[in-house]
């Protein structure tokens, strides 16, 4: 990691305390600005959605955020594309990664999400989420993101657009 960047714990509530989480936005904001290798840096609860659904972080900068979702069974419909809903989590966790490391702390919420999905991805594709902060007030964050299906030998292809505006819940 760039400058020696560690993560920062968050205290756990509760009787039994389970993996600490990392403050992605703290770490974001002490990071160069092209961004920083994540794969140590952002703990998902075990057995967690993103955890099952194995999304990971793969790029943060200040404003922005990229994940990368391995299509499996778990994900699927009955007629054997990803759920719609899918969609929307993995772009929702992505959205709030972005709007963490914008705001340097984990203190706000989704309070709305719109999607439009545009295609349709299977077993065995790869789904990368784009998000990017579109408006970053006192109050509220709006991040769009962008989910795109890899397939071997084809080009990439947009499959969804995701709007999801946040509630600050502290100041910036």
């Amino acid at each position: 990691m760039p400058r020696d960047v560690k993560p920062v714990p968050i205290a756990a509530s509760g009787d039994e305390a389970p993996a600490p989480l990392t403050r992605l936005g703290t770490l974001v904001r002490d990071a160069e600005p092209t961004g920083l290798a994540l794969a140590e840096v952002v703990d998902l609860p075990p057995g967690s959605a993103l955890d099952l659904a194995q999304v990971r972080l793969t790029r943060a900068t200040t404003s922005s955020a990229e994940t990368r979702t391995p299509v499996t069974v778990a994900l699927l419909n009955q007629r054997g594309t990803v759920q719609g809903g899918v969609y929307s989590v993995i772009a929702d966790a992505t959205a709030g990664w972005a709007t963490e490391a914008y705001l340097g702390n984990d203190s706000y919420t989704t309070t709305a999400v719109t999607s439009q999905l545009v295609g349709a991805a299977v077993e065995g594709d790869v789904l990368v989420t784009r998000a990017h902060v579109e408006h970053g007030g006192r109050r509220t964050v709006v991040a769009s993101a962008e989910v795109y299906r890899q397939r071997a030998g084809s080009s990439d292809r947009l499959v969804a657009l995701v709007t999801c505006q946040q509630l600050v819940l502290a100041a910036i």
